[in-house]
This record gives structure tokens, C-alpha cells and sequence, in this order.
């Protein structure tokens, strides 16, 4: 994140972030599309950064495409397995502008959660996972951890519809990681 000059200061605040996640017949992740809101909380800001983890094997995500926005700089770390990706807004905003920006994200990694580390509070996310007919787990739970090292918390089972797509609504989320992991059979 230093290789792209990430501010010190927050300049956009996350009001709402929406994942929709897809799991293969092979029980892959082939990705996942975020859609955010964003509200600046200073003047010109244009641009706004995100850290997103692959997989042990060194396996990095590619972005496939985007809205309203564009991709600006990327850097990488495979042997960490980070990738750290800048997002151009389509316009600059000024202190209070919001603005709404989406990505796709191909994954293909082998994972039976999918989570994302908020760093400051945010009002709302909503994770939707949709499961192929192939590969339904026996069950899902959403959780949250206040950081990283440590264990879920707040466990709570997620109905899988007969579409086959489990979804979580956090609102009013402090800072934290909040996500969901399913159990196969």
C-alpha cells in the first residue's frame, strides 16, 4: 500500500459495500463483485485503495472489470499473497460528494469463507453467496472478528435459499472483519 502513496488520513468514508460471491461445482471461489458507496470526507478526492488477499499457493486475484470507476496502479506481493489495487473514481469529488463504484474480482481460489476487514465504522454490508447445485454445503453461519488474529465471533447459521444463495446484512458495523464460512458435508 506505501508503493501507491495511501494517505495517512481517511479521505472517503465507507457507507455501504456489497459482495456477491459465486462458489464453483469444484467448490472454488471464482470471484466476487463489490458494489460501494463512498462518501469524501475532504476536498479532490479522486481516488480510493483496497488490499485484497489470494491464497497460500501465491495465487493472485485479477480484476476482470469495473464500473464507474477504472483501475489505476497495482502492486503486488505473491510471495505474501497480497495484491494492493488503486480505484480511479469517474469524477473528483468534494468534502460530502458520495459516489458509487463496483469491481469484479476472479479469484479461483479453494476457500470455505469469504470475509472483508472494514477499517473504520460503516453503516451497512450485505455478502450474498451463491452456491452452484454441485457443491451446497451442509450449512452457513456469518461471523466477525475484531481483528485478524482473532477467533469468529458471533456465529449465527444463514438459511440457504432454495436458489441456492445465502446472504448476511451487518448494519451499523465497527471496525472489524465480518463475513461468512459454510461447512460441507
Amino acid at each position: 500500500m506505501a508503493e501507491l502513496g495511501v494517505p495517512d488520513v481517511q479521505q472517503v468514508k465507507l457507507l455501504t459495500s456489497h459482495d456477491r460471491v459465486r462458489v464453483n461445482a469444484d467448490r472454488t471461489l471464482s470471484g466476487h463483485s463489490s458494489r460501494l458507496v463512498v462518501q469524501a470526507t475532504v476536498d479532490r478526492v479522486s481516488r480510493n485503495y483496497f488490499l485484497h488477499s489470494g491464497d497460500p499457493q501465491g495465487r493472485l486475484v485479477s480484476m476482470v472489470d469495473t464500473r464507474h470507476c477504472r483501475i489505476g496502479r497495482v502492486r503486488t506481493n505473491a510471495a505474501a499473497g497480497y495484491v494492493a489495487i488503486e480505484i480511479v473514481f469517474d469524477r473528483v469529488l468534494g468534502r460530502g460528494d458520495t459516489t458509487i463504484y463496483e469491481y469484479f474480482l476472479e479469484t479461483g481460489t479453494r476457500d470455505d469463507y469469504f470475509d472483508r476487514i472494514f477499517r473504520h465504522d460503516t453503516m451497512q454490508y450485505l455478502l450474498e453467496v451463491e452456491f452452484s447445485p454441485e457443491a451446497v454445503p451442509a450449512r452457513c453461519l456469518s461471523f466477525r472478528r475484531p481483528k485478524p488474529s482473532d477467533e469468529r465471533t458471533d456465529l449465527r447459521e444463514v438459511w440457504i435459499s432454495p436458489e441456492l444463495v445465502a446472504h448476511v446484512a451487518f448494519t451499523d458495523l465497527s471496525a472489524g472483519i465480518y463475513g461468512m464460512c459454510w461447512e460441507w458435508t
